[in-house]
């Protein structure tokens, strides 16, 4: 693992004042953000590095520190926030704090723009300063305390080179003619909408294999896949760390009557037969008295017009793509192309009202292609 300047730990409000004092004189920094997802049953923020100037922090949220003096940064126009594959990064913030990123540079993206093929930020420092940076704690329990010096040290390489790393593609996306192209990008990636996370008992409806199941073991599927929601959350353990959705329906295809058939599973954890395999049994046991469960109408078919449009609009920025040696969604996103085709613009000016999701830039550069593929679809 490469060698680093010390770090500032942050974990009481006197140490966290100054670094906000100090953080707000920069008008760059890098963060990165570290959860516990494949530990608890809601991820929390665990742990946030940040680089300002020649100075690395670790922060620990976990903390008694006010959390909103960050915010008040994160949301700053005024500062630009650098990330590597930002996507989860705020996803997090979004949820836990309820933050929206303001002035984003994603060195991902901007390596995915000038057509760079292994985007990994271990591949990328390699390839661009030769630093070869150890990923052995990329999936660490980050929320466990206290932390050693290993994972402290792996964290800090996660921003440490970033400044650097964004001053570099900010000269490659200029030289290449991809520079407003690569700002739209990361104003595109702060549009962050978040899913709905509350429990729905009908989603176990699209498990692989429940189609196939006879209608009193899709009744069993259901009682388990509820059963495991609340199991999950009553022991803070990942839905997966209870059994998986392949073990899901294998339980409810060829359900087990005794202990020493739920022991044979393949793929339950043995921990949780011993501790709680009398309450999956009881929770079967029940489910095959209930009736078959009845699969919610599904939203109507669009209109073949519509779909003929969305596949026109995703071939045309797939041979964009190839010829640029970039991925699809540089072109153009999922979600633009099936707007587009959906609303079927007929000039420019209407085209434009679909920027908030596919990028004015993007629509004015490719919008005589754009419109002239609508115009190709028969109809």
């Amino acid at each position: 693992m490469a060698s680093n300047p010390s770090y500032t730990y942050i974990d009481n409000q006197t140490d966290w004042n100054a670094c906000i004092d100090h953080l707000n004189q920069h008008e760059i920094i890098a963060i990165d953000l570290e959860s516990n997802s494949l530990y608890v049953y809601k991820e929390d923020v665990c742990l946030i590095q940040i680089t300002a100037g020649e100075t690395d922090y670790i922060i620990d949220p976990q903390s008694d520190i006010d959390m909103e003096l960050l915010g008040t940064i994160i949301k700053n126009p005024d500062i630009e926030k650098v990330f590597h594959a930002s996507e989860y990064d705020l996803i997090l913030l979004k949820k836990v704090y309820n933050w929206d990123v303001v002035n984003l540079f994603d060195t991902m993206w901007a390596a995915r723009i000038l057509g760079v093929e292994k985007i990994g930020l271990a591949n990328v420092l390699n390839g661009v300063f030769g630093v070869k940076l150890d990923k052995k704690f990329q999936t660490a329990n980050w929320g466990k305390r206290p932390l050693t010096e290993d994972m402290l040290a792996y964290a800090q390489n996660d921003t440490h080179y970033l400044l650097r790393l964004r001053d570099h593609f900010v000269t490659k996306l200029k030289e290449a003619g991809h520079w407003e192209e690569a700002v739209e990008s990361f104003w595109l990636q702060t549009k962050v909408n978040l899913p709905d996370y509350s429990f729905n008992p009908d989603k176990f409806w699209d498990l692989n294999g429940v189609r196939d199941l006879l209608p009193q073991n899709k009744a069993i599927c259901k009682a388990l896949y509820a059963f495991r929601e609340q199991e999950a959350e009553k022991f803070d353990q990942p839905l997966f760390k209870i059994f998986d959705n392949r073990r899901l329906v294998q339980l409810a295809a060829d359900p087990p009557d005794t202990m020493e058939d739920l022991f044979k599973t393949r793929g339950m954890p043995g921990w949780y037969v011993r501790r709680r395999g009398t309450q999956v049994l009881r929770t079967i046991k029940r489910a095959r008295k209930d009736p078959a469960p009845v699969r919610p109408r599904r939203d109507p078919k669009p209109a073949q017009d519509i779909l003929d449009r969305y596949d026109a609009m995703l071939e045309w920025r797939k041979a964009r793509a190839r010829e640029r040696g970039v991925d699809s969604d540089i072109i153009l996103n999922k979600e633009g192309c099936w707007n587009i085709g959906k609303g079927n613009p007929q000039t420019q000016e209407e085209l434009m009202e679909y920027g908030e999701i596919a990028g004015p830039y993007r629509l004015k550069k490719y919008g005589a292609d754009i419109l002239e593929v609508l115009s190709n679809v028969a109809y």
